[in-house]
């Protein structure tokens, strides 16, 4: 018996692993950057969270433009919330929030890299009347994830600029919709 349980198990990982699944925050995003100016709110949540992948990858963060190779501009942080399912007593039973934050790369010469671009991350909860504290600690989990989610977005987006294929390849000069190569 547990000769097959083993063998379950085995079948199991192989399995798991065949499929591309790997837990959550496992796994980092190579940046190649040795310093980067993070301009973010004083009170953004994206951006520390950003902070907090950026220094783990072993980027130095400059406190000026001109200390730095790249500017990353965060701006416009916005939450919503919207209704999108009702009871048959007409309140609400279901939100999707939504937090979207936008984002700007520059070169220290001037180059755009990433032109601004708005990055989108949804969630939907069941809403329960009866129970509004557990909800709204729903609904506070889930913005956190949201942010740590919007936070490794944007570490892809660098790293997709600032990564290299092999030795001696080009960065490029700009990417993503309407940029000029």
């Amino acid at each position: 018996m547990t000769l097959r349980r083993a063998w379950l198990l085995a079948c199991i990982v192989l399995l798991l692993a065949g499929c591309g699944f790997h837990l959550r925050g496992s796994g980092g995003t190579a940046i190649d950057l040795e310093a980067l100016h993070l301009a973010a709110g004083a009170y953004s949540e994206i951006g520390e969270r950003l902070t907090e992948g950026l220094t783990a990858s072993g980027v130095i963060l400059a406190p000026n433009a001109s200390d730095a190779p790249y500017s990353l501009y965060l701006s416009d942080e916005r939450n919503s919330r919207r209704g999108i399912a009702t009871t048959a007593a007409i309140s609400v039973a279901e939100y999707e929030i939504r937090t979207e934050v936008d984002i700007e790369l520059r070169a220290a010469d001037g180059r755009v890299l990433i032109p601004r671009t708005t990055l989108v991350s949804e969630q939907t909860y069941d809403f329960d009347v009866d129970r509004l504290e557990s909800s709204a600690e729903e609904e506070s989990l889930l913005r956190r994830e949201m942010r740590r989610e919007l936070a490794q977005q944007i570490m892809r987006r660098l790293a997709s600029v600032t990564g290299r294929d092999g030795p001696g390849d080009q960065k490029p000069d700009s990417i993503g919709p309407g940029a000029a190569r």
